[in-house]
């Protein structure tokens, strides 16, 4: 079990949300020898992270900057670059990064190198990179819904301009970037942990988490924002002071009203645990769990609207989990950069559509005279929101269905589906956000009619 509590106009509710482990979801891992950590997914459908690429198939190939665009030594010395740091797709399509720039030079015989620089860059399709020097060290970039590209780190957060003009809004350091429901920018690391620019003017605001007044303070690390709405984070809090061990991790809950809600989890070494955090297509939050080097953890975690979570121990013990998103394909995509590994958690069985961003799962069981019980249909996606099913060859098309949202139409979201069969056929759709199932079934020797239910689920939102 997970606590959890609600804090809003200095009240606070103790809840409790259900915590659990599972070892049933499948978890693939490809070798990255680049030692990966933040993780974007780019516009050519590959995945990018420091050092390389690799495919939704999973072949990896090396890719990214090097020591030739750090650009001239101060003293003439050679130039290296160490591991990439954080990367986003800019509006322009192209890879933005960052990337600390090194000196090497000759000690007791010894190569030592020496951080000199720090370095913003763009990436092309083409290899082509551009990009400028910094002197202050970024700690996160984001692309923002307004088009412009975001850092965290210095003093404040820092917009990027094409041509690289920097324009820097401060309220404190900064250290995550999140691009918020109401289309400003949100960032944790401020005075107050969790704070605001606005794309529009500039204007920082600063948001108040409860426990960051002693004598509970607490460090706010990660920001994502949910399908919900919500913003989503993940902290530790400290019951003595931040030089004193972690009393407990958590994930937190932040609304558009204001409200927080925590959802505790242990800190048995006193260290925070939790890692990045990103929304998943499948309407819920994922996390990791990276522990750190002395500690390291090895599992993926998954919160629902509720607050309940799920955790995946990932194939390879003590991977240090880092970077997550999701990915073009509808799964949960992560580096494991302690083992030089990417993985990949696959949110929708080979069974099953997983339409409207994942929220519905559509399955199809056939029988034929001859079987003695139903069999599973092959899905196969075709859009976010259509897909098809086969039953005998891949070649042949059976069932074809659609899943639509007309909650500005009539308040329910639709279904459709239509088939080139006359076997038996029950198609179940499940809504797993609300929890509510729906079968459609088309009896033996009759050919399949068209679906066209436009007020199948009424759980909007």
């Amino acid at each position: 079990m997970s606590t959890a509590s609600v804090r809003a106009g200095g009240t606070a509710l103790l809840l409790i949300g259900l915590r659990c482990s599972a070892v049933s979801q499948t978890i693939v891992e490809f070798p990255a020898p680049s030692r990966p950590g933040p993780l974007v997914a780019g516009t050519d459908g590959n995945l990018y992270f420091s050092g390389g690429r690799i495919s939704l198939a999973g072949e990896y190939s090396p890719y990214g900057p090097g020591p030739q665009d750090c650009g001239p030594s101060r003293r003439g010395l050679p130039m290296e670059a160490s591991v990439v740091g954080n990367l986003a797709v800019g509006a322009d399509g192209d890879l933005w990064f960052t990337m600390e720039c090194a000196e090497t030079f000759p000690k007791l015989g010894m190569p030592v190198p020496v951080t000199v620089r720090s370095f913003l860059g763009r990436l092309t399709p083409g290899g082509v990179v551009e990009g400028t020097t910094l002197d202050w060290h970024p700690l996160d970039l984001i692309a923002g819904a307004d088009g412009r590209l975001w850092l965290a780190g210095g003093s404040g957060v820092t917009r990027v301009g094409a041509d690289f003009s920097l324009a820097s809004y401060s309220s404190g350091g900064s250290f995550a970037l999140a691009n918020g429901p109401d289309g400003n920018i949100w960032y944790t690391g401020g005075q107050t942990g969790l704070a605001t620019v606005s794309t529009a003017t500039g204007a920082v605001t600063e948001r108040n988490l409860p426990g960051e007044n002693p004598p509970f303070p607490s460090i706010v690390l990660f920001v994502t924002t949910g399908a919900d709405g919500n913003l989503w984070l993940t902290g530790a809090t400290y019951n003595g002071s931040l030089e004193s061990p972690a009393d407990w991790n958590w994930i937190g809950r932040y609304t558009p009203s204001g409200e927080f809600t925590e959802y505790r989890f242990p800190a048995p070494t006193g260290l925070p645990l939790l890692g990045r955090i990103t929304a998943g297509p499948d309407g819920n939050v994922w996390f990791t769990e990276p522990g750190d080097y002395d500690h390291p953890g090895g599992k993926i975690g998954r919160i629902d609207r509720n607050g309940n979570v799920t955790e995946f121990a990932t194939p390879t013990a003590g991977s240090m989990p880092s970077g997550i998103t999701a990915g073009p394909d509808g799964n949960i995509w992560f580096t494991e950069p302690a083992v030089g590994k990417v993985g990949k958690l696959v949110l929708c069985p080979p069974t099953e559509l997983c339409l409207a961003g994942g929220r519905f799962h559509v399955a199809a069981a056939f029988r034929r005279p001859s079987d003695q019980a139903p069999l599973p249909g092959h899905a196969v996606a075709l859009t976010p929101d259509t897909g098809y099913f086969w039953f005998f060859d891949a070649a042949n098309v059976e069932v074809v269905a659609k899943v639509l949202n007309g909650c500005q139409l009539g308040g329910s979201y639709w279904f459709f589906a239509g088939g080139l069969t006359n076997v038996e056929v029950a198609l179940t759709v499940t809504d797993t956000h609300a929890g509510v199932v729906k079968t459609y079934a088309n009896a033996q020797g009759t050919p399949i009619q068209p679906i066209q239910d436009t007020g199948a689920f009424s759980t909007c939102p």
